[in-house]
């Protein structure tokens, strides 16, 4: 087997990983793996001779794998504004060289170029001035890929001549027409993305043939632009979003269903049966006991007298009076207080899956685009019902903290009124409502759980990827 042969083999299994990735909807693992194999084809081609047929078959495959790169990075890509470049009308010195020179290193495998107008002569040789630039500043450069109008197809030939003077320098040029572009950007795979209202055009043409600026481009004059450039982002983010990425994927697939089970055991469990509420109701007493009234003189229709006042400073009294209950202290319900106890620390999870989840479809969602947005509606969709079951869960952590406080006010009622038979009764009807509020919850986020995995299993390539990398071919 030849060295090619070896290489072209050896591509084989990790570009099937990369398309098994992206089916999962793990785009930036099957990036990683797609740029991989198309290495390792590279090589390949770079040992083959020019117009081989084996290589021509080979090369074929090879712009697929190259297109679906483009496609993904252009779609996953993720970038932090650093820096706004402004060129003024009729200003010099703003060469390709001082715009993107700090975007080429050893790092740099991949240029995306998406630009709708390399239609005219000037605009292909701006095309070619660039690549002139990049490849020696970019020693490990394999690919650049070029969108473009459909206006564009008709330097069909000279694309390919371009072409093949970058095969002989290792680097393979793709090119693809569409007539629904409009964005002008420049994407670099080791993360800097370059955007432009004018794209690559963005000089006057020279007043003449022997005019400074018709050789320099630092002397060429330009029309007025601005320029934005982004670098990749800080490495630290970048791991907590792909921790966040990745604890956000098991939490839908592993943890939600976990939770719909427990939830649906504990509401199927005797703890949770009305058959147990007369066990957790107190009993009507509530240890406070109703004292008895001695049957005063009631012949007197005269007031009692008041006693006078005798002022003792032999003794000094201080703080508040302390009151004490016969009987002992006044429990809480106890079987209730259980309950609660069980069920609390689930709400909290609940709210901090919900939240990572909230956060993970937050991050997924692409920057604002005209058109092309169902799959963003699905996601937005998504993220309101995660939105709402965080927020359901934390008012009923909410609600049980009330609970006490307000059953602790009722008590205090009783022991200032024990004759009054209503309040004694309002706690009873306070704790059955509490015990049913219980289950209520547990009913509740087990539905929201179930509705919650469902959803987002159903639409799961859609939330991952939601801009299909094909629309022009809807039309």
């Amino acid at each position: 087997m030849s060295a090619p042969e070896k290489l072209v083999k050896k591509a084989g299994p990790i570009l099937c990983d990369a398309v098994n990735d992206e089916k999962a909807g793990k785009i930036s693992r099957a990036i990683i793996r797609y740029k991989q194999g198309i290495e390792l084809i590279a090589q390949a081609m770079r040992i083959m001779p020019l117009g081989s047929a084996d290589r021509d078959k080979i090369m074929k495959n090879f712009a697929i794998y190259v297109r679906k790169v483009a496609d993904l990075e252009y779609l996953n890509k993720t970038e932090t504004e650093v820096d706004q470049y402004k060129i003024a009308a009729n200003s010099i010195g703003h060469s390709y060289q001082s715009i993107f020179t700090r975007c080429c290193d050893a790092q740099l495998r991949m240029v995306h170029i998406q630009d709708a107008y390399i239609i005219a002569h000037h605009q292909l040789l701006n095309f070619v001035r660039f690549c002139e630039l990049i490849i020696p500043l970019s020693v490990n450069l394999l690919v650049i890929t070029l969108k473009t109008g459909e206006d564009a197809r008709k330097n069909l030939q000279d694309f390919d001549e371009l072409a093949r003077s970058l095969e002989k320098r290792g680097v393979t040029l793709q090119v693809d027409f569409s007539s629904t572009i409009h964005d002008r950007e420049i994407i670099f795979d080791n993360g800097w993305v370059v955007k432009s209202g004018r794209g690559l055009d963005y000089f006057k043409p020279p007043e003449g043939k022997y005019v400074l600026g018709a050789c320099d481009m630092n002397q060429h004059i330009s029309n007025k632009m601005t320029k934005k450039q982004a670098q990749p982002e800080n490495k630290e983010l970048s791991d907590y979003k792909q921790r966040l990425f990745a604890d956000a994927e098991k939490i839908v697939k592993e943890e939600f269903p976990k939770k719909v089970i427990e939830f649906d055991a504990l509401l199927r469990s005797p703890k949770l049966s009305y058959d147990r509420l007369a066990e957790i109701l107190p009993d009507k007493s509530l240890n406070i006991p109703v004292p008895d009234v001695e049957n005063g003189n009631t012949d007197n229709d005269e007031p009692a007298v008041k006693r006078k006042k005798v002022d003792d400073d032999s003794k000094t009294k201080t703080g508040a009076p302390v009151f004490a209950f016969t009987s002992g202290t006044v429990p809480c319900n106890e079987n209730l207080a259980q309950l609660m106890d069980l069920v609390r620390p689930k709400l909290r999870d609940a709210v901090e899956q919900c939240n990572t989840v909230k956060m993970w479809i937050t991050l997924l969602i692409p920057r604002i685009e005209d058109g092309n947005n169902f799959g963003v509606g699905i996601q937005e969709e998504t993220l309101s019902e995660v939105r709402n079951v965080e927020s359901e869960a934390a008012s009923f952590l909410d609600q049980m903290s009330r609970y006490f406080t307000t059953r602790g006010k009722l008590i205090t009622k009783i022991a200032k009124y024990p004759h009054v038979d209503d309040y004694r009764r309002a706690i009873l009807d306070m704790d059955e409502k509490q015990f049913i509020n219980i289950r209520l919850v547990v009913l509740e986020m087990r539905n929201h759980f179930s509705t919650l995995h469902d959803m987002i299993t159903k639409n799961y390539e859609k939330i991952k990827v939601p801009r299909n990398s094909n629309t022009e071919h809807l039309y």
